[in-house]
């Protein structure tokens, strides 16, 4: 769901060299969810696979609770994703509209006869109004998350080496 890469598996744990340590800590973010900002850089990476033993000693630290905040922290981060989400259901939801209207007027035209009087215009008439305000919520939801990307002050490009010309003038 986000643009940046975040392998499965990975902890936070991990060796860096100084070029991408430094331009990690440009990024000025207070929410840091550090997996998503190492991918976001864009360095070259490896992994190191090993199988994980057994937890020595103690319980985890993270409940269920506090896993979801952690897996939302990511979603939230690095995704507009649950911004653009009404527009799906606005979609979805609009669908459905069109079968009842659909389905209203083939009882209407073909059988003579209305479900309730006045009930299908009043349902349509909520429905249609409805979706339309989750249309413009998506609409408004566009605009946060470009606000929300702005706000994170994250650098357009990370540079990985200068020339020497521009290094030693």
């Amino acid at each position: 769901m986000s643009d940046s890469s975040c392998p499965m598996d990975s902890g936070d744990f991990r060796l860096m060299s100084r070029r991408a340590l430094d331009a990690l800590c440009r990024m000025r973010e207070r929410h840091r969810y550090v997996r998503g900002m190492v991918g976001w850089i864009g360095f070259r990476t490896a992994s190191v696979e090993f199988e994980r033993g057994p937890r020595a000693a103690g319980t985890t630290k993270y409940p269920l609770l506090r896993m979801l905040k952690f897996a939302a922290d990511g979603l939230f981060s690095f995704s507009s994703w649950p911004l653009r989400f009404s527009y799906i259901f606005a979609f979805l939801g609009s669908l459905s509209v069109l079968a009842f209207l659909a389905y209203a007027a083939i009882r209407y035209f073909f059988f003579g006869s209305e479900l309730v009087p006045g009930w299908t215009s009043l349902i349509l008439a909520v429905a249609i109004f409805g979706f339309l305000n989750l249309i413009c919520l998506g609409i408004i939801g566009e605009y946060i998350g470009r606000i929300y990307e702005q706000s994170k002050e994250r650098p357009l490009y990370v540079i990985r080496e200068m020339a020497r010309e521009l290094r030693d003038p």
